[in-house]
Formats: structure tokens, C-alpha cells, sequence
């Protein structure tokens, strides 16, 4: 938040590390921060939504002023899994709140021109000891993520990652259109252990789990879910299963075909996986 300590530090930092480039006329540019959080603060903030985009805003005000960049600086965001490695409060309920920062996250690398996305992180590793924070293999998968998002922002590619690019109702079916990179989309029980229905859930007003399948056409990223009653009205989660860790799902675009390293003597594929969400239906 502007003016709290931790963003004057960042603002001093960018100050000192452009002021010996701009003494020598020469030309600099911050084309986007990363952002990320406590991983166990998922439901208490107030307007996590709008803090967020006025500290986007804010952070593009003030380092053009220092950089004299015309460009405009963007935020990579992660997609905050909740579930990985909390101890979930409720069930999930219509009135569940715990998705709230993952799904401010999944509207603002949405709708916002000026949020890209780098991962959800039910695909990153955790520290076994705790659950809650990554791992040094986690760290560097996220740092990859991170930085794939960046490269392609400088490519001119402005990276989405896997979302919802529309949804319909008809009867008890709800089909979703998914936007990803590289199609195919993948069903992945592999490297994402099973999860019911492949991880969505329809709650409705009733608190009652209205998912009967879930059909998926590969090729053309079609979803369709197949409710047992009219899902009108009812909430569509994806990631959200109920259950201490195992949040998140299975489905993932193919991205990793084009993006691998090897940590610690393993090849790991960093895939664009389906961001975490809720939809009011």
C-alpha cells in the first residue's frame, strides 16, 4: 500500500538502482513487479480486490516518474491456492469465503489489462514440513513462472494463463470455454493427484454439491459439467473440493512441451494449469 514501509522501500530501491544509468543518459525501464503474499492469508482482508489494482496503479505512477518510462508497468500475479495447506474452517459452502484472495486474483489477471498471471500454485511444491510455504524446489518453479510471465510481457505477449474465457447454462449442463496458451488441455492425475470431478464443484443455495460428471473435449478446450438439478443461482468453484490438501484440479494446458528445467537433478515441466476461481451462476 502507498506510503507504508515496505512500498517506500521498494520505491527508494528502484530510485537507487536507476539514478547511475539516468546520470549517464542512458535509458531505463521496469516493465512489471511480482507479487506475492503470506500463503496463509486467504479471507481476511477487506478489499483485497481494490487494494490490489490501486497498488498497481500507484506503483505505475510513481516509477514512471522515476524511470521517465512511457511504458507501463505491470503486475505479475500468482493464482493463491488456499487449500494446499490450510486447515479449511467450513465446508464448502455457498457462503464459503476462503476463495476469496484466489478468486480476486483470477478477475484482476482477467479483466484487468494491466495484471498478467504466472501460476496457479496448487502446481508448485510445498514444503513437506509445514504445507504452508514452498519449498527450494517450490521457490524455483515459482521464480521460472515468474519469469516466463516477464519474458513474454517484453516479447509483447501479455500472459493470461489457462481461465474461463466464457461460460452457459442449458438445463443442468454448464459449459466453459477455456482460454489456454497451448491447447490441448491435458487431464493431469499425474503430476496433480485425482481430484473429485477434476476438481470443480456447483454449491448451490442449499450448500448442496450439484456436480453429477464432467466431460472435457481435449482438442477444442471445451468443458461441460452435468449438474444434477439446475445450477442457476448456484456458485461454480474450481479448486475448491472441500478437504485439507487437495485443493486445486487436473486440468492444464500443454505448455510444458515449450518450457522445462532441471532442479536438483529432475526435469520439471512448468505447464499453464486452470487458475483457481468462483463464478456466480
Amino acid at each position: 500500500i502507498k506510503n507504508s514501509n515496505k512500498y517506500n522501500t521498494l520505491i527508494r530501491d528502484v530510485k537507487n538502482a536507476s539514478l547511475p544509468y539516468l546520470i549517464l543518459g542512458k535509458s531505463v525501464r521496469v516493465p512489471s513487479f511480482c507479487y506475492i503474499q503470506g500463503e496463509a492469508e486467504i479471507s481476511n482482508l477487506v478489499d483485497y480486490k481494490g487494494l490490489l489494482t490501486q497498488m498497481q496503479i500507484d506503483l505505475d505512477t510513481d516509477i514512471k516518474a522515476i524511470t521517465g518510462q512511457s511504458e507501463d508497468v505491470y503486475c505479475s500475479l500468482y493464482n493463491l491456492s488456499y487449500l494446499n495447506s490450510t486447515v479449511v474452517a467450513t465446508k464448502n459452502t455457498f457462503s464459503f469465503n476462503q476463495m476469496r484472495v484466489c478468486k480476486a486474483q483470477y478477475e484482476l489477471v482477467k479483466d484487468n489489462s494491466k495484471f498478467i498471471t504466472s501460476t496457479p500454485t496448487y502446481a508448485i511444491t510445498y514444503n513437506p514440513t509445514d504445507d504452508i510455504h514452498f519449498s527450494n524446489i517450490g521457490q524455483r518453479q515459482m521464480g521460472i513462472y515468474q519469469g516466463d510471465s516477464i519474458s513474454k510481457l517484453l516479447r509483447g505477449v501479455i500472459k493470461k494463463g489457462t481461465h474461463v474465457s466464457s461460460q452457459s447454462i442449458s438445463g443442468n449442463d454448464i459449459t466453459l470455454n477455456i482460454t489456454a496458451e497451448n491447447l490441448p488441455l491435458v487431464k493431469d492425475t499425474t503430476l496433480i493427484p485425482a481430484r473429485l470431478n477434476e476438481g470443480f464443484t456447483v454449491i448451490s443455495t442449499g450448500d448442496v454439491d450439484l456436480v453429477s460428471s464432467v466431460s472435457i473435449d481435449l482438442t477444442l478446450g471445451v468443458i461441460t459439467i452435468t449438474c444434477s438439478s439446475s445450477p442457476v443461482g448456484s456458485k461454480l468453484r474450481y479448486g475448491c473440493v472441500g478437504t485439507v490438501k487437495v485443493a486445486g484440479g487436473n486440468i492444464r494446458d500443454s505448455s510444458g512441451k515449450y518450457l522445462s528445467d532441471v532442479i536438483l537433478g529432475n526435469v520439471y515441466e512448468f505447464h499453464d494449469w486452470l487458475q483457481m476461481f468462483e463464478i456466480q451462476l
